[in-house]
Formats: structure tokens, sequence, C-alpha cells
């Protein structure tokens, strides 16, 4: 009726996730698997069975890591902390596979580069048993000399721009395949540390400011 006052309970549930256990048993082994998938950049690039393995071994890893994790979440429309999480070290084990295929790339082209650029001569030999070179048999006139055929020219092959640039050897000077694996020994750590730092900074500090307002 109207006017008339009604008691009611309302019931507020909040749900917090135990931490340590997803920090020790999707956190760090993540952590464990991006570092092993950098040891690539110092292997030798000539050691190509080793590096493709442990590239491949850490990519499949974090795929069955992340696939565990996931099935023991709720399904949900918006994307997860610890879904972000392993997303970003998936794609970090994956572009340490991407630069070893660079630097292999960079130094097969540069191989190829200095077998094109170093030509044998030809020498020819006279037999060991004539020091003199063979005199040329005597004209016998004009009928019976050989005439010289001309010789028909190989049509030309079209060379695209690419392959221009591909084959200049001009090149071969600037391109060092150690440099790719210099560079990622320092840009891997640096960019992979920087990344830890938003993301442990802002979860934890969001997770303080709702506690605080409740």
């Amino acid at each position: 009726e109207a006017g008339e006052e009604r008691s009611r309970l309302q019931l507020i549930l909040y749900f917090d996730r135990p931490l340590g256990y997803y920090l020790f048993n999707v956190y760090s082994p993540a952590v464990f698997i991006v570092i092993m998938s950098w040891f690539n950049f110092w292997l030798n690039r000539t050691a190509t069975p080793a590096r493709i393995t442990l590239g491949v071994t850490t990519v499949l890893t974090l795929s069955t890591l992340m696939n565990k994790a996931d099935s023991n979440l709720p399904k949900t429309a918006y994307p997860k902390a610890i879904g972000i999480y392993l997303w970003v070290c998936f794609v970090f084990t994956f572009a340490a596979l991407v630069e070893f295929g660079a630097a292999a790339y960079m130094e097969k082209r540069r191989a190829l580069l200095i077998q094109n650029k170093v030509e044998v001569p030809l020498v020819s030999v006279s037999p060991w048993w004539d020091g003199a070179a063979p005199a040329a048999p005597p004209n016998q006139g004009s009928s019976d000399s050989l005439k010289a055929e001309p010789e028909e020219e190989a049509p030309k092959r079209r060379v695209s721009f690419i392959s221009r640039k591909m084959n200049d050897p001009q090149l071969l000077q600037r391109l060092e395949p150690s440099k790719p694996d210099l560079y990622s020994r320092v840009l891997f750590p640096l960019t992979f540390a920087i990344f830890n730092v938003f993301y442990w900074v802002y979860y934890l500090t969001k997770e303080n400011l709702e506690e605080w307002s409740q």
C-alpha cells in the first residue's frame, strides 16, 4: 500500500582471488620462460637447430601455460589482468623467435654477397710436355677456313628493384648479422622490465584504491 514502510536486506559480496597461488603457479613460470627465450641471443647464429628448438619450445610452453590458466578462470567478455600479462609474455617469446629468423636471413645474404663478390680467374695452362703454345693450323684457303658464326644472345632477365637492392655490393658493408643479437640482449630485458613495473604498479595501486573506497 502507498506510504507503507518495509524493511529491506541488501547484501554485497566482494570476491578476491588469492594472488599467491597465481604468483607461484602462473606469473613466475611465465617470467622464467621469457628469460629462457633470451638465451637465443647468446647462441651462435650458425647453431640453427639449437636456436629453433629453444624458440619453439618456449612458445609452445607458454601457450600451454596460457590455456591452463584460462581454464581455471571464469569466462568473461573483458580481458583479465592475468590474461594481459600472459599475452605480453607470449609476444616476447615469439618476437625472440622472429629475431632469430631475421639474423639468420642477414647471415645468409651476407654469405651470398661474399660468394658473388669473389671471382676465380680462369688461367689457360699448356701441357707439361710442351713449353710453347700450340701452333695454329696452316691456312688451307679461304674456302676451307672455318667461319665463326655469331652467337645468339640470351634474353636478359628483368630484375626487380628489391632484387637489385638485395644484391647491391654496398649492402655488404652495412649488413652486420651480429647487430640484431647485440641490440636484442639489451632491448628485450629492458622492455620487459619496464612492462613489469607499469603492470604491477597499476594493478596493485588499483586494488588498494578499491579497498580504501570500501
